[in-house]
């Protein structure tokens, strides 16, 4: 087996018992290519028409919020479609001149410590597996913030996995700057207590989930953030409503305590 291939199936019992439902996934994300490539391309001109007024380099965080609703409401797996749309925003990311990093809140860690054993299963399954196939699309430069020893040795492998072998500039078909991609896996705010996990304070921030809340997301980066509450769940998220929200932050007087 190759080293991409025992990534996608390591030798967890967790991964190896299901790996029919593992495939399951990764058919069901193959079919969503060609609507990608369709979106990209009408992604990249709604961005340079709309998004052109933006500062450069930004800084975007996201706390991902909803799927477990969402998956009661539509009975239907609800974590499994949020990393699915977490894939399609990605694509938006990587399009969009303006934003140079992005924090994604994938896990707190009070999501690992309060919710039952099978849930935390599955969601470090799917981590498994969107982190094996970031690393191989070669597209970001990826960094884990969060107390990851706390999860399971398997996932820890592939984390490190990723970490060490991220992407340079000439391997990125595009010519621009490599982005950097941040995962908040098991981040405890209570661990950083000066804000120095990030390299850069955030500068927008969207909450989805219809929740009015921070949830100790980097409090000591977002400071001085620009912050919207949607009372959308993640998983609904539509391109369309992502380019109306970053022109809602972008059209904003940041005053930094003036």
């Amino acid at each position: 087996m190759s080293c991409n291939q025992a990534l996608f199936y390591p030798s967890n019992p967790i991964i190896s018992d299901t790996r029919g439902d593992d495939e399951c996934l990764e058919n069901k994300i193959e079919n969503k290519r060609d609507h990608y490539k369709n979106l990209l391309t009408m992604l990249g001109k709604q961005c340079d028409e709309k998004l052109s007024f933006l500062p450069d380099k930004l800084h975007l965080g996201i706390i991902m919020d909803g799927n477990r609703r969402w998956g009661k409401i539509n009975h239907l797996p609800g974590h499994f479609f949020g990393c699915q749309k977490t894939e399609e925003v990605l694509q938006w990311f990587f399009k969009i001149q303006n934003i140079q990093e992005l924090t994604l809140y994938c896990l707190s860690i009070d999501n690992l410590n309060k919710r039952d054993n099978h849930e935390i299963q599955s969601l470090e399954r799917l981590l498994q597996i969107y982190l094996s196939k970031l690393q191989m699309q070669n597209q970001f430069k990826i960094k884990v913030i969060g107390e990851t020893h706390l999860l399971s040795q398997e996932t820890q492998r592939i984390i490190k996995f990723v970490e060490d072998n991220q992407p340079h500039n000439d391997c990125i078909m595009s010519k621009v700057q490599t982005k950097t991609l941040n995962l908040a896996i098991a981040y405890d705010p209570l661990n950083d207590p000066i804000g120095k996990l990030l390299g850069k304070d955030i500068d927008y921030v969207i909450r989805f989930g219809n929740v009015m809340r921070t949830s100790g997301f980097f409090p000591l980066n977002t400071l001085y953030s620009e912050w919207l509450f949607l009372p959308i769940l993640w998983p609904d998220i539509n391109l369309k409503t992502f380019i109306n929200c970053l022109i809602d932050l972008g059209k904003r007087e940041r005053r930094y305590g003036l």
